[in-house]
């Protein structure tokens, strides 16, 4: 090595302390402070410690062990049809695993087909959903991290146009359903009442 110390860039955070560019270099006995990374070396060998985060150290809850602290968020993407997931979905949640994420939560899943917030959303309400969810939680579990699902229902939120469609409740005349939900208020005055 040539001397100089080096560390990882922080995508993770806003703080941008260690970023390209506004990295300090440290002298031949010193010790350069970039917020939570430490280094010290000496002129003979570069030796670096540090105070990483815990981060990307592995973490277990009962018998379930990931291989770090990074979890992807469900995030509805609106591509299914009548609740199937298809190769957008493995896609999407397959390249997290593949970029290291620990735990990989599907996004909001309707338990029910009056439960969908859209047309697009993904089901889980009958048989024939599971061998395109297997396919993506195989691909998941192949890279080492685990498969997780949000279970949805969205009651008076439910029959809604993609959100780049506008997001309002699709008339029923139009392919809308009638909502399900605890109590007959709608979400919106202009909305449906559901059924309750």
């Amino acid at each position: 090595m040539d001397g100089r110390a080096t560390w990882d860039y922080n995508y993770f955070g806003r703080s941008q302390k260690c970023a390209a560019g506004n990295t300090k270099r440290a002298s031949d006995s010193g010790e350069v402070d970039q917020g939570r990374n430490r280094i010290y070396f000496s002129s003979d060998q570069l030796t670096l410690q540090r105070n990483v985060s815990l981060l990307f150290s592995p973490f277990s809850i009962k018998e379930v062990t990931f291989k770090n602290r990074i979890a992807i968020s469900p995030m509805c993407q609106y591509s299914g049809v009548d609740g199937f997931a298809n190769d957008w979905h493995l896609v999407h949640l397959g390249s997290r695993a593949v970029g290291g994420a620990a735990l990989i939560i599907q996004e909001a899943t309707a338990v029910a087909p009056e439960g969908r917030i859209s047309p697009g959303d993904l089901g889980i309400w009958k048989d024939e959903h599971i061998e395109k969810l297997q396919r993506i939680v195989s691909f998941i579990h192949q890279h080492g991290a685990v498969a997780g699902i949000q279970l949805a229902h969205a009651g008076r939120k439910a029959s809604c146009h993609i959100p780049w469609e506008g997001g309002k409740q699709i008339k029923i005349e139009e392919g809308g359903w009638n909502t399900v939900a605890p109590s007959a208020i709608p979400f919106y005055e202009s909305d449906r009442a559901p059924e309750a």
